[in-house]
Order: structure tokens, then sequence, then C-alpha cells
């Protein structure tokens, strides 16, 4: 068995834990405002905020939901 083999799968192991944890994150960050409960999002600081209308015409930070979407797929493909 070859050592880089363990390497690249510890490599991707550690690429999917981080991954999980900003996908808990942004779910976090998502539904705490709707519970009365503290968000902290680091990622807000560097991406753009992307603002979406709801049915009762609030408006909702949509920015969690692409930051979701975005680290589930990092966790599904590598």
């Amino acid at each position: 068995m070859s050592t880089s083999v363990g390497a690249t799968r510890h490599i991707r192991n550690s690429i999917r834990y981080a991954a999980v944890a900003v996908v808990i994150l942004a779910a976090w960050n998502f539904f705490a405002p709707f519970v009365g409960a503290p968000s902290w999002a680091p990622y807000l600081d560097v991406l753009p905020v992307v603002v979406g209308q709801t049915e009762a015409n609030g408006y909702v930070n949509a920015t969690h939901i692409g930051v979701f979407a975005v680290a589930a797929v990092v966790v599904m493909k590598v």
C-alpha cells in the first residue's frame, strides 16, 4: 500500500469534514433569526449579500442558502 494513498484519503476526509462544518454553519445562520437565536457568519464579510423576498413580502438574507448548496456539493463530489 502506497503512502500517498493514505495521505490523499486524509486530505479528502479533512476537506469533507470542513465542508460539513460549513453546511451546518450556513444552515444555523439561515434559521437562527427565525427562532431568535444568535448567528455568526464569517463568510458574509467576503461574499456579497443576496436578498430574497418571502411570500409575506419580507426579505431574507439568501447568501446562507448559496453557501449551504456549494458546501453540500463539495461534500458529495470530493
